[in-house]
């Protein structure tokens, strides 16, 4: 196997470096997806419990009344401090929101949108990756590549006889 020589080494430990700087910012513009999309699906739930309450204001008993405000109550405390049964299971909110209500609420359209939204920001982020990559490996080429004519112009100026 042959031995790295000086310029090579440089060209590793200065690879390393800027990968670990372009992992970095990476890592700090990254969108939190999966948490945006989950506020996204909040505040369209909260929405949606608006648009139920006014179509039925008539219909709704007191007992509805109270527990569409208490599910809007735990969606708000979802997006106050991201934690409870919103962030938990979704899924087991809206049967529990359902089972409460006389009529259930049809969340298919907040299920669709928070779908696309996931799409769109893992998009974004393979996006973001993509361009970090060529954001290293352009830069880190043309190091390589000028590392390799210095060391080339030194090993002419060595093997002259002047």
């Amino acid at each position: 196997m042959r031995r790295l020589n000086g310029w090579q080494r440089i060209w590793i430990v200065t690879s390393l470096f800027y990968a670990a700087l372009v992992a970095g910012t990476i890592y700090m513009l990254h969108p939190n997806y999966w948490r945006a999309a989950d506020v996204l699906r909040a505040e369209l739930t909260l929405d949606l419990f608006e648009q139920y309450k006014s179509d039925n204001e008539a219909a709704l008993s007191l007992e509805e009344r109270k527990n569409l405000a208490l599910a809007s109550a735990r969606v708000r405390l979802f997006l106050a401090d991201k934690s409870g049964p919103v962030a938990d299971s979704y899924d087991a909110f809206v049967t529990d929101v359902n089972s409460s209500l006389g009529v259930p609420i049809n969340f298919s359209s907040v299920y669709i949108q928070h779908e696309n939204a996931l799409n769109e920001n893992r998009q974004a982020l393979l996006r973001l990756i993509g361009y970090g990559f060529v954001g290293w490996a352009g830069p880190v080429t043309l190091i390589y590549l000028l590392g390799a004519a210095i060391a080339w112009i030194r090993k002419g100026f060595r093997d002259d006889p002047f």
